[in-house]
C-alpha cells in the first residue's frame, strides 16, 4: 500500500535525497535549490514552479516528468534520462546537456540553443 506525500511550498535547501524512493511524492513550489537529488527516480513527477538552481540531478530519471516554470539554473544533468520530459518555459541557463538523454524531451528554442551550444555548436 503506497501512501501519498507533499511538499508544498518547502524549502529543502542542501538536502540530500540521493537514491530516494519518490513514489506517491507531490511536489508544489518551493525552493529546492542546491539540493542532491542524484539517481533520484523521479518519473512523472510535476516540478512546475519549483525552484531547483544548482540542484544535482545526476543520473535521475526525468523520464515523462514535467519542469514548467522551474528554476533549474545550472543545475547538473549529467547521465539523467530526460526522454519525454517536458522543459518548456523552464530557466535552465547555465546547463551542460553533454551525457543527457534527451529523446522526444519537449525545449523551447532558447533552451534548443542551449543543447546545441553544450554539444560544440556554434550558435548566431
Amino acid at each position: 500500500m503506497s501512501s501519498s506525500r507533499e511538499f508544498d511550498q518547502c524549502k529543502t535547501t542542501g538536502s540530500s535525497f540521493e537514491s530516494c524512493t519518490f513514489e506517491g511524492v507531490t511536489v508544489r513550489g518551493g525552493d529546492w535549490s542546491f539540493v542532491n537529488l542524484r539517481h533520484a527516480p523521479l518519473r512523472k513527477m510535476n516540478w512546475s514552479d519549483v525552484r531547483l538552481v544548482e540542484a544535482d540531478l545526476y543520473g535521475a530519471d526525468l523520464t515523462e516528468s514535467r519542469w514548467t516554470n522551474a528554476a533549474l539554473t545550472r543545475a547538473v544533468l549529467q547521465h539523467a534520462d530526460c526522454t519525454a520530459a517536458d522543459f518548456i518555459g523552464a530557466d535552465m541557463d547555465g546547463v551542460d546537456f553533454t551525457d543527457v538523454a534527451l529523446k522526444k524531451t519537449k525545449l523551447d528554442v532558447m533552451q534548443a540553443v542551449q543543447v546545441a551550444r553544450s554539444l560544440g555548436a556554434i550558435v548566431e
